[in-house]
C-alpha cells in the first residue's frame, strides 16, 4: 500500500515478485507530494485467504514497503 519512492518502476518490480504467484489484474501507482512515499494498489486474484496472507507477509518483508492493507470488493 505504501512504499518508499525509489522510482515507480523499481517499486512495481520489487512488489511484483511475491505477487507473481497470483493473477495480477491491475497495478496503479499514486505518487504523494514530497516524493518520499508512493501508494501502489495491486488487484490480484488468489486461490484463498491463506494464499493472500502469504503474499501479504512476503510484501511486509520488503524493506521499502512501509504499509500494506487489504481492500475488499
Amino acid at each position: 500500500d505504501g512504499i518508499r519512492d525509489k522510482g515507480h518502476v523499481t517499486g512495481v518490480q520489487t512488489c511484483a515478485l511475491p505477487i507473481s504467484e497470483s493473477n495480477i489484474q491491475n497495478v496503479a501507482v499514486d505518487p504523494h507530494d514530497g516524493g518520499k512515499y508512493a501508494s501502489m494498489n495491486f488487484t490480484v486474484q488468489v486461490v484463498n485467504r491463506l494464499h493472500l496472507a502469504r503474499i501479504m507477509r512476503q510484501l511486509r518483508g520488503i524493506p521499502e514497503v512501509s504499509r500494506i492493507t487489504r481492500v475488499r470488493h
